[in-house]
């Protein structure tokens, strides 16, 4: 009994579900507006359930890609920061992606260039990694083997491709990668790193959907839904914009 009082407390209480609770509220005992209130509260409940972010990442991270011939370089893309942190200052993202890509780097021989502009941060991150794991590498432009280096300009992921193929125009590489990056982002990646001429060879991680048995719970509301539903629409979002923009 406790556990369900604890569950009901959760998910109705506490964000989104007591926000959801109150529009529908109000759309029974509003003199106005009922209609529109009654269809807000809908959507939010509907992005905050186990199924609907789901549906939503599934064909993001699923989609597959075709392989490049002969990488050159593993390219991972930034995923933001938690300024003040103790250690592993990355986000939980962006230090998942640097975790695989080191594994990837490391497997293949291959030196690590990181894009973003937590470039502090990052190369804290990368460090603590490497010191921790007795890995080895050194911070270079060499591009060489055992090595990393941190594209430090860019903001979105049009500037981590453009600045990254300005890296490999001046040093005279060949455009061909290993793309790193959190699942759900990798089509609107691939196809920017594509638009700049790259031949790539996805390699996905921070996968954020899960098959998950509905239950009960499955329709209560809940933060990590919503947050989950947000990251997928604002993909289809930036999608959308690449086809009309490039």
């Amino acid at each position: 009994m406790i556990y369900f009082i604890s569950k009901l407390f959760t998910y109705l209480i506490l964000p989104p579900g007591i926000f959801i609770a109150v529009l529908f509220a109000a759309s029974f005992f509003a003199k106005k507006f009922k209609k529109t209130l009654f269809v807000l509260a809908s959507i939010f409940w509907f992005l905050s359930t186990d199924f609907t972010p789901n549906l939503l990442l599934r064909p993001l991270e699923d989609k597959s890609f075709p392989k490049a011939s002969n990488p050159v370089a593993v390219v991972v893309l930034g995923g933001g920061e938690v300024k003040g942190a103790k250690n592993l200052p990355l986000s939980s993202d962006g230090t998942k992606r640097v975790l695989w890509g080191l594994i990837l780097s490391n497997r293949n021989n291959l030196p690590l260039i990181y894009s973003g502009i937590e470039s502090d941060r990052a190369k804290r991150a990368i460090e603590e990694i490497n010191e921790g794991f007795g890995l080895g590498y050194r911070y270079s432009k060499d591009f060489t083997p055992k090595t990393y280096y941190v594209e430090a300009l860019s903001k979105d992921t049009y500037q981590n491709a453009k600045y990254i193929y300005n890296l490999f125009k001046k040093r005279g590489k060949r455009f061909s990668i290993y793309l790193v990056t959190s699942a759900y982002h990798m089509p609107r990646a691939y196809m920017l790193f594509r638009y700049f001429g790259f031949e790539v060879t996805v390699s996905k991680t921070d996968y954020k959907s899960s098959k998950t048995q509905i239950d009960f719970w499955s329709f209560f509301p809940k933060m990590k839904n919503f947050k989950n539903s947000y990251l997928a629409l604002h993909e289809y979002f930036g999608i959308l914009s690449l086809l009309i923009r490039l």
